[in-house]
């Protein structure tokens, strides 16, 4: 199988979580979304085609272009994000709007598991990035490869 290798790219906070950037080697088409009713997969053209579009409704308009254009052939970003308010650690897929210098995520969640806020949430089910990048990889075909910082 082939590896798949990822480069963080930026680690930050934001409100006072954790989100940290991760850039792949190769663009990914295929992952697993998460729900609280399953998995969902976009394995095909129809499927992703309809998530990019229903997630363009959350970027400014004037975004839009670059999102989609970036976006149509897969990606190669992700974002881990720890919850602000709960214990809560969920992979999203990434995307750099060029116009204004800065990294973004999609509200779809590619890895990970739902917490319960109103019980804190749930530390046991905040896994090492290198979990999150080991499901994310074998969703699309590879298996992990090496981990590296910028």
């Amino acid at each position: 199988m082939k590896k798949l290798n990822w480069k963080l790219i930026k680690d930050t906070k934001i409100k006072g979580a954790r989100k940290v950037f991760y850039k792949c080697d190769m663009k990914l088409k295929k992952c697993k979304g998460i729900s609280f009713f399953g998995l969902g997969g976009l394995d095909d053209s129809k499927a992703w085609n309809e998530t990019i579009k229903n997630e363009c409704k959350y970027i400014k308009k004037e975004y839009q272009k670059s999102y989609m254009n970036q976006l149509k052939n897969g990606f190669d970003i992700i974002c881990i994000s720890d919850a602000s308010t709960h214990a809560e650690r969920l992979a999203f897929m990434g995307f750099k709007l060029p116009e204004i210098d800065g990294l973004r995520f999609l509200n779809m969640p590619i890895a990970g598991n739902y917490t319960m806020s109103i019980h804190g949430g749930d530390v046991n089910q905040m896994w090492a990035d290198e979990d999150y990048l080991k499901i994310i990889s074998e969703n699309g075909g590879f298996s992990l490869g090496e981990i590296t910082n910028e």
